[in-house]
C-alpha cells in the first residue's frame, strides 16, 4: 500500500516546479524592467512610469508562488534555538502543532482570497493606476500560493505522524493490475 503522502508530494512537487519556473521568469523580467527604468531615468531623464507598478504585481506572484517550495526546503524563519533544546518527541509534537496551525492559516487565506478573487472577477473590478489591471489577477496568486502551501503543510503533517508511528497514516489501495509485473514474450 502506498501512502497518500507520496501522491500528495508528487502533485505538490509538480505544481511547485511550475510555480518556481513562473516566479523565476517574473524575477528576471522584474530585474530587466527596473534596470531599463533606471537607465531611462539617467540617460534620458525619462523613467518608465509603469515599471514600479508592474514590479509590485510581479512581487505578489513571486512571493506566493515560491512560499510552498521554500517551506518544502525548510527555508522559512523558525525558532531553531528554542526547538533544538527540546527532546526528539517534543520536537515532533511541536512540528505537528506548527503544521496544523500553518495548514489552517493557509487554508483560511486560500478560502478568503478565493472568494475575493471570484468577487472581483464577477464584478469586473479594475485597479485604476497607470496600467488598468483587473484586480482579480493581482489577488489570484495569493489564493494559488496559499492553497499549495496549505497542501504542503498537510503533507508535512502526514509525514511527521508517519515518522512518529512508523507506518503509513493513510494508505491508498493498489491497483491489482499494477502490483505484479507483466511478463511478456513466448513461454
Amino acid at each position: 500500500m502506498k501512502s497518500l503522502k507520496i501522491y500528495l508530494d508528487k502533485t505538490i512537487g509538480w505544481i511547485e516546479k511550475v510555480f518556481i519556473i513562473i516566479a523565476s521568469i517574473l524575477l528576471i523580467a522584474m530585474v530587466a524592467i527596473i534596470c531599463l527604468s533606471v537607465f531611462g531615468r539617467f540617460l534620458f531623464n525619462n523613467p518608465f512610469a509603469w515599471s514600479v507598478e508592474i514590479s509590485e504585481y510581479m512581487m505578489v506572484f513571486i512571493t506566493f508562488f515560491t512560499a510552498s517550495w521554500i517551506l518544502k526546503n525548510d527555508g522559512h524563519v523558525k525558532l531553531e534555538i528554542f526547538v533544538s533544546k527540546l527532546n526528539k518527541s517534543v520536537q515532533m509534537y511541536a512540528l505537528i502543532i506548527a503544521a496544523v496551525v500553518g495548514a489552517i492559516a493557509c487554508s483560511l487565506l486560500a478560502w478568503f482570497s478565493f472568494n475575493i478573487t471570484i468577487n472581483y472577477f464577477q464584478r469586473d473590478i479594475v485597479l485604476l493606476k497607470i496600467i488598468d489591471m483587473p484586480h482579480f489577477i493581482v489577488i489570484a496568486p495569493i489564493f494559488l500560493g496559499s492553497l499549495v502551501m496549505a497542501l504542503r503543510y498537510i503533507s508535512i503533517l502526514i509525514g511527521t505522524i508517519e515518522e512518529m508511528s512508523g507506518k503509513n497514516v493513510i494508505e491508498l489501495p493498489q491497483n491489482k493490475l499494477t502490483e505484479t509485473p507483466v511478463k511478456r514474450g513466448i513461454k
